[in-house]
């Protein structure tokens, strides 16, 4: 009795473990392999059935995971702290949108020195978002593919925090978007290509910011300061007619009538393009200092005459000169000035205007070696017309005026006619400010005919 007794409790003992062996093979473990998303609809990330190695999920530096194109709005939520070397987004006319659940956040390592990458491909019209928390242990690639001819195909929002030491390279012609919450990872940003929307909110704290010709960082959704960058470094014109959303100027420009302010330190590497949209409100402020070997170009060529203000309050150094082709370029602060380089102001849009103010305060606008070059074309204020507002107090010494084309010889004063100038043109000048005209002496003339003066003087002393 008591052995057939044993041997039930031993049959009961090996169903009991067996049972358990099988829950346990239906709960989704992490698992560091590659895996396809294979759902539709709404999801956890670690649910079982969610992936192509179901019942598991995949987590790890070898867990390089794809999203298929959705076939409705889709939701994954991040019920575990998540590690992937890799995402790779195939878009479609839904958007897929990666959240934050009960877990912690979305790691992004490789085995090696990386980089990680987010890539979007497909020829659907909706983006994908990622709203969870980041962590870039390794730098962080996001290359964006669009379809010719389809303007909304791969884009790309990276709404949640991003931290950590990696750094974040942008590149393909598609949209990103960076908002909603600071990213203070500490790697460099490069935005090789195409265009990248910024909030305030998701300002770019401790990283150095580079935007190469042929990309443009476009202020979103802001009317506060906002960084870009411990340091921000410029190049290029923007996007030209070839490029998403079309001809789309300046390395840097705001949305139509947004009131941006930049904070961070800027740098042109190159020469730069810079545009402001929106003649009611339209206003970019540079609150920091600019540098580099630059030229600053304000304004397009080939844009219309709803443009707006830049306004420089930094004292700063580029050393390329200053060109305004429209719009209001507007010099603030007692520091506050156009580096080096002469300064010239040229209406090129047809009604519109160029105007250079420099404002009451403000000590040395223009350099005092530097040409002032004004195109005029009618009265101040009026269409087609480039000229200099100059206010209350303003002196500015230059060294070269060139009026209307014409090479200004004449030493003095020069300003409107309410300005008590030597010289008075409303054509040119507007308010109550001066500038005054200094010729250098020829200095290289100068020398020489010092250097002759002494070879004489020698040469008879030796007689």
């Amino acid at each position: 009795m008591r052995a057939v007794e044993n041997r039930a409790t031993v049959l009961a003992v090996a169903a009991a473990s067996a049972l358990s062996l099988i829950a346990s093979s239906a709960d989704a473990a992490a698992l560091n392999s590659p895996a396809t998303f294979s759902l539709g609809g709404p999801a956890s990330w670690t649910a079982a059935g969610s992936w192509s190695i179901s019942p598991d999920y995949p987590s790890g530096d070898l867990a390089a995971v794809t999203f298929n194109a959705p076939t409705a709005t889709r939701g994954v939520t991040l019920d575990a702290a998540i590690t992937v070397p890799s995402i790779t987004f195939n878009s479609g006319n839904f958007t897929t949108t990666l959240s934050t659940g009960t877990g912690g956040a979305l790691t992004f390592d490789t085995p090696t020195a990386g980089p990680a990458t987010i890539t979007t491909t497909g020829s659907g019209t909706s983006g994908q978002t990622i709203s969870v928390a980041m962590t870039l242990t390794d730098s962080l690639t996001v290359d964006l593919q669009q379809t010719p001819g389809n303007s909304t195909s791969g884009s790309l929002t990276l709404s949640g925090a991003m931290s950590g030491p990696g750094g974040l390279t942008k590149t393909g012609p598609g949209l990103l978007t960076i908002s909603t919450a600071n990213k203070t990872y500490l790697g460099p940003t490069n935005f090789n290509a195409g265009r990248i929307r910024i909030s305030t909110a998701g300002a770019i704290t401790n990283s150095v910011v580079t935007v190469a010709p042929g990309a443009q960082i476009t202020m979103i959704a802001t009317t506060t300061n906002t960084a870009i960058g411990s340091t921000l470094n410029l190049n290029g014109n923007g996007l030209g007619a070839g490029d998403f959303p079309g001809d789309f100027p300046g390395a840097i420009r705001n949305d139509t009538n947004l009131v941006a302010t930049i904070t961070s330190p800027t740098v042109l590497q190159s020469d730069t393009l810079i545009h402001v949209q929106g003649a009611a409100t339209g206003s970019t402020t540079f609150s920091n200092s600019i540098s580099g070997v630059g030229r600053l170009t304000f304004t397009a060529l080939n844009s219309n005459t709803d443009l707006g203000q830049l306004v420089l309050n930094g004292n700063n150094s580029y050393a390329g000169g200053t060109t305004v082709n429209g719009g209001n370029l507007v010099v603030s602060g007692a520091a506050a000035d156009l580096g080096s380089g002469n300064v010239e102001v040229k209406n090129v849009i047809a009604g519109g205007n160029a105007r250079l103010t420099i404002s009451t305060g403000v000590a040395n606008a223009i350099d005092d070696l530097a040409t002032l070059i004004l195109e005029g074309g009618g009265g101040a204020g009026v269409a087609d017309q480039a000229y200099a507002i100059l206010g209350a107090g303003v002196n500015d010494t230059i060294a070269g005026l060139v009026l209307g084309g014409v090479t200004q010889t004449q030493e003095g004063t020069y300003g409107s006619s309410t300005s008590g100038a030597t010289f008075q043109s409303d054509e040119y000048f507007s308010g109550t400010g001066v500038v005054t005209l200094a010729i250098p002496e020829p200095t290289g003339l100068a020398l020489l005919g010092f250097g002759a003066a002494g070879l004489l003087a020698r040469r008879r002393g030796s007689r």
